[in-house]
């Protein structure tokens, strides 16, 4: 497998027609400059020369040292595309509503209303008295994303304190400072992690009169990757880049778009890196957690489409050059390794010659139909109870599976093998690998009772 691996890698630059350099930039294009959606995780502090991994889910601290606690890390897959308005307020000209004697803006709330003492809307701006702090207006808007935010504000008086006028959507960020001269436009572009249900325009600390002439959003097409719970980050580690997994909850968790993703998924591990056939619903996803092929996330890849044979390659490619283990022929105990991994369809053929055993390898993959042959020729152990069991595994992968374990030529040590599920073996060819194996002292239970 490794001598295979090398011989195509100068094939993977000719196919770019750039150098190693420019690999990165070019892998993305290729996978989605025809919009295609997914994402495209790698863990570098620093990708093309944007800060992309973050010590804390709100994106307020940069990851730069080996041992980092890593709270998000952003998707490359668009290349920080600026998106389409998330908010309907380029101007005040909607119209308002009124609370008591106060004029709210369409659409926007009051928040902490009772520290907002007046307020009025016209065409061109909104003016509002807030005492105290968080006194101003919020807006709906969706989470997890980044957003660019564009806004245009004064303050037109001061009456006490040091107020300052903030926007919040997950962090605070003081967009009128503290010592802004009274009257004074002031106009700001910068992006925060929408990671709070709101958009909230406030007045903080003191008391003053703002005008507001402009505020855009502008969603960035891209889907971070997000730990909320402090003991459950990833840490950074460098040499090669990656994020160290605890084996009990340490992941970083996506927001799969609505429709879900339906194709190919890329995993780069410290012990291997592979391309699955997948089927992810819309909602909550994981990476890492307590089963996961590996102790580290050194890259990460969704394709919500078949990806060819030579973008899997160059994808692979990229992630092993980047220090990515090759192909998982080092590992001798694959026990829980896929478990409870439904989203998987489709497993690639790997190298499984150190491995002993296989416990439960792929219980619970749900979804998995399809398992490549000779996928066991060469173990050095045959312990596979529970390893398939609740799989839906199609007759031809099943009869593939009991095959390569004939080829394997165990017949001493563990020899258990379970497969609930699926399809049963078939006759000309699952059921007589089976009576083989049960010659060699095998246990074996499999779908149909056989």
């Amino acid at each position: 497998m490794r001598a295979i691996r090398s011989a195509i890698r100068p094939s993977i630059r000719s196919s770019f027609g750039i150098d190693i350099v420019d690999e990165l930039q070019a892998l993305i294009t290729s996978l989605f400059s025809a919009g295609e959606q997914g994402a495209f995780y790698i863990p570098q502090p620093i990708v093309n020369g944007t800060q992309s991994l973050f010590q804390d889910a709100a994106g307020k601290t940069p990851v730069t040292e080996d041992g980092d606690p890593s709270g998000l890390l952003l998707d490359q897959s668009r290349n920080f595309q600026i998106g389409d308005e998330a908010i309907n307020s380029i101007n005040w000209s909607n119209g308002y509503t009124t609370v008591g004697a106060k004029q709210i803006p369409t659409d926007w709330e009051e928040y902490r209303g009772d520290n907002v003492a007046s307020s009025t809307v016209s065409p061109n701006s909104y003016i509002f008295t807030a005492t105290d702090h968080l006194g101003g207006i919020s807006h709906d808007i969706l989470k997890p994303f980044y957003y660019l935010y564009t806004i245009r504000a004064r303050k037109i008086n001061n009456a006490s304190g040091d107020p300052t006028l903030q926007m919040y959507s997950g962090v605070w960020n003081t967009v009128v400072p503290v010592d802004a001269s009274v009257g004074v436009w002031y106009e700001k572009t910068f992006t925060i992690l929408g990671y709070h249900e709101n958009l909230i325009i406030s007045n903080f600390t003191g008391s003053a009169t703002w005008e507001v002439e402009y505020i855009s959003a502008r969603k960035i097409e891209s889907i971070p990757a997000i730990q909320t719970i402090s003991a459950a980050r990833p840490t950074f580690n460098d040499s090669p880049n990656r994020l160290s997994l605890d084996k009990v909850d340490d992941a970083l968790i996506i927001t799969v778009p609505t429709g879900g993703w339906n194709g190919t998924m890329v995993l780069a591990t410290d012990e291997g890196t592979v391309s699955y056939g997948v089927d992810i619903p819309v909602g909550e996803y994981e990476i890492g957690g307590v089963y996961f092929p590996g102790n580290a996330i050194n890259g990460v890849v969704f394709l919500n489409s078949a990806m060819t044979n030579i973008e899997k390659s160059n994808t692979e490619e990229y992630f092993i050059e980047n220090g990515a283990g090759v192909d998982y022929s080092e590992v001798t105990s694959f026990n829980d390794y896929w478990r409870d991994r439904s989203e998987i369809t489709e497993f690639p053929l790997i190298d499984t010659s150190s491995g002993i055993s296989f416990y439960a390898a792929w219980r619970n993959c749900t979804s998995l139909t399809d398992f490549p042959a000779n996928a066991f020729d060469n173990i050095k152990g045959g312990n596979f109870t529970l390893a398939f069991t609740n799989t839906n595994l199609v007759q031809e992968s099943i009869d593939n599976i009991l095959v390569s374990l004939v080829t394997s030529g165990i017949d001493s040590g563990t020899r258990v093998f379970d497969q609930s599920g699926g399809s049963a073996p078939s006759v000309g060819t699952g059921q007589p690998a089976i009576d083989t194996l049960r010659s060699r002292g095998w246990t074996v239970t499999v779908a149909g009772g056989y």
